[in-house]
């Protein structure tokens, strides 16, 4: 190619920025025939673009006439248009061979030509070039000039900006020095610098832009490079938009408690090109209780103690964790009656408002001692932390342990709504019944609502054991979820379960409930081991619209087991509801004697309902007599009791051990098959069969979750 007439000039691509680039050429677009339209023929677009060239100054500001011939006629087709109003012209041409000519005027004068001969126009789509003649260009000797813009993203923040001249291998030219430039607004959402010079010698030079976030010019957003030919007499010009530039991104601390030293200015942005390193220690005015950053609240993961270029790509917030020490307890359990400190007159439009952990603990005395706030109205303020600077997620004595809310014969009784807060930290490490946030809730009046519970839970020779709560009776538990995880060795008795959610519950209701967290019970006496990702034991209640995601293990070394996704053991003459719930994780019973183990339920008797559940996880067990079943084994119920349930096929079980409408699916995608020989009231993927039941009850809808498996639609908490 002649470098004189047609040329291209390219650039380096430096950050990982997108250049959106153009050459020197004008091209026309040609489209199918425009049925529309009456005078026929063939769409022809000219899509003009001049953003990169090299041209006698002023050229860029010519105008254009593009003349046409078709059949020995010659026709002006264009007259008089800037390039920009070339671009959106649209003509329509009669197909066959044409003849093109381009002229270019500055100031009248026709400073340039370009020409296409025998070019066919069809409805086939093409494109045509024109190639300018009569220009000629002197790179060896003379002065030029140059005039390139760069357009970026307000989004990017730059604050400040300089260019420089180099020779075109990156060497120093000491004939040019750092420019200086101030970004300006080129749009609503684009920003702009632009370097000019007149007086450049001819020839290639290397142009780098540096931008920068603050006025100061500390902190560089990183740089751009391009390749500048200059001519004598002419102008380089070029209008460059970086699609993607080093974007700035903030850095956001959650102390804690903690305070910077003084002096100290912590990072508060960086870009993708920066490596950052965060503040340590001696950066806190008591840091010897700071004990890393983490990008979870709950101090999950692993401690950030720095990152390189590239690493994060969006805004970042990290919390202090803090070593915590006998001194920054800041709760303890009262050995008297307490003065309460929280707000509020206990009714239904002045609740009692609970914001810290002591006002927490103060509940639970009050509960504890014969307070049974029935009638009363309890909220949470705030999250609480009952483990300030600690993730709890395992045993340990630094942990401040936890005195359930009620227990045996006290009971709460009143309206606790957690207003969608989360209490963190909860932990019980002892030989203990009635474990819970909650130990006992009683009443067809109380209900426990809207709160999430993240902890670690060891019981040891005890019973009724939940991450919410221990025991309910008659009572409600509602939109609630348990991150608790729950490692019990059961104490001797009968019909004691464990729950992810729930120990025990006689006559009350959980709906829209959910545990995230493993639960693992043991028992060695000649008892029954009853154990479920949301209830343990179910006697005359309900279970409905739930989700289980936690792995529940049943391990019985001197008696059976009983061991469901959901429910334990189900037990109640026609007045017991497991309906709508969903789980997944990995079920396992094992036991010296008799192993049920279930997808959905362990093991239900005396005409229990349960419908449109379904499983997708794995089942397993061990024992002399084992029973695996995608939704749980039945004893003394008939098929009008159990319907419509679903369990996946690859989970290693068996249909349940009483008839009914049972089906099984591989993925979520897939359309649900009947299991054996019964017949299924409906038909679709999972999802779908769901819904069907769900939008002819009372039941909660379902979605698809961000892993296309279905979820509750209007439940708070999610896996």
């Amino acid at each position: 190619m002649d470098m004189k007439r047609r040329f291209f000039l390219g650039a380096a691509v430096l950050a990982g920025a997108l250049l959106l680039v153009s050459a020197l050429f004008l091209s026309c677009s040609l489209a199918e025939e425009s049925s529309g339209d009456s005078t026929g023929g063939v769409r022809v677009a000219l899509n003009i673009a001049l953003s990169r060239t090299v041209m006698p100054t002023g050229f860029l500001n010519a105008t254009y006439t593009l003349t046409g011939t078709h059949s020995g006629e010659s026709t002006v087709l264009i007259e008089n248009k800037s390039a920009s109003d070339l671009q959106s012209t649209v003509l329509w041409l009669e197909s066959g061979s044409w003849s093109f000519t381009l002229d270019a005027y500055v100031d009248s004068t026709k400073v340039a030509t370009a020409t296409l001969a025998n070019q066919t126009i069809s409805s086939t789509s093409s494109s045509l070039t024109f190639t300018f003649s009569g220009v000629t260009f002197d790179y060896a000797s003379g002065t030029g000039g140059t005039n390139v813009t760069l357009t970026f993203a307000q989004s990017a923040q730059v604050a400040a900006a300089t260019a420089q001249l180099y020779n075109a291998d990156g060497t120093e030219n000491s004939s040019y020095s750092l420019t200086a430039l101030t970004p300006a607004t080129y749009s609503d959402s684009l920003q702009y610098v632009t370097f000019s010079n007149t007086n450049i010698a001819s020839g290639s030079y290397l142009l780098v832009f540096y931008l920068y976030q603050d006025t100061a010019k500390t902190t560089q957003v990183g740089q751009w490079r391009e390749i500048v030919n200059v001519a004598d007499g002419c102008e380089s010009s070029a209008l460059v938009n970086i699609a993607k530039l080093n974007t700035v991104y903030s850095i956001t601390y959650v102390l804690n408690g903690l305070s910077w030293a003084d002096g100290f200015s912590a990072p508060a942005s960086f870009n993708e090109s920066q490596g950052v390193t965060l503040p340590v220690a001696s950066n806190f005015s008591d840091g010897s209780n700071f004990s890393g950053w983490y990008a979870e609240s709950d101090f999950s993961g692993t401690a950030v103690t720095s990152w390189t270029a590239g690493t994060y790509t969006e805004d970042v917030t990290f919390y202090a964790k803090v070593t915590k020490s006998s001194e920054s307890v800041d709760w303890s359990y009262p050995t008297a009656t307490p003065a309460l400190t929280w707000t509020g007159e206990g009714t239904l439009n002045n609740p009692y408002v609970i914001t810290t952990s002591q006002q927490l603990a103060d509940f639970a005395y009050m509960v504890n001692n014969g307070t049974t706030y029935s009638g009363n109205y309890i909220t949470l303020g705030a999250d609480i932390d009952l483990n300030y600077g600690y993730t709890v997620t395992d045993a340990s004595a630094s942990y401040s342990q936890w005195k359930p809310i009620g227990g045996a014969s006290k009971a709460f009784e009143g309206n606790f709504d957690g207003d969608n807060h989360t209490v963190k930290g909860l932990y019980i490490n002892s030989s203990c019944s009635y474990a819970g946030l909650f130990g006992y809730v009683s009443g067809s009046s109380a209900i426990v609502k809207n709160v999430s519970v993240q902890g670690y839970m060891k019981v040891t020779n005890g019973y009724y054991v939940g991450g919410v709560a221990g025991y309910i009776s008659s009572a409600t538990l509602q939109n609630c979820a348990s991150n608790v995880d729950i490692v019990a060795t059961m104490g001797s008795g009968s019909s004691y379960g464990c729950g992810g959610v729930v120990g025990y519950n006689t006559a009350g209701i959980i709906t829209r409930c959910v545990n995230c967290s493993s639960v693992t019970a043991s028992m060695t006496a000649s008892y029954g081991l009853i154990v479920g990702g949301i209830c343990g034991y179910l006697n005359y209640g309900s279970i409905r619209n739930c989700e289980n995601y936690g792995d529940v293990t049943g391990t019985s070394s001197a008696y059976s087991c009983y061991v469901g996704g959901i429910v334990g053991y189900v037990y109640g003459y026609n007045n017991s509801y497991i309906n709508n719930n969903i789980s997944s994780g990995a079920i396992k019973g094992k036991a010296s004697t008799t192993s049920c183990t279930g997808g959905i339920l362990g093991f239900f008797e005396n005409y229990s309902y349960a419908k449109n559940n379904a499983f997708y996880g794995t089942v397993d067990g061990s024992g002399t007599s084992i029973y695996l079943h995608g939704v749980g084994y039945a004893y003394r119920a008939s098929s009008s009791y159990q319907s419509c349930n679903y369990f996946i096929s690859s989970s290693g079980a068996t249909a349940s051990g009483v008839g009914g409408s049972v089906g099984t699916f591989t993925l979520a995608s897939d359309q649900i098959a009947a299991y054996g020989s019964t017949t299924l009231d409906y038909t679709g993927t999972l999802l779908e069969v769901l819904n069907a039941w769900a939008s002819g009850s009372t039941y909660s809808s379902w979605e698809a979750g961000s892993d296309g498996w279905p979820v509750i639609s209007d439940i708070t908490w999610t896996k």
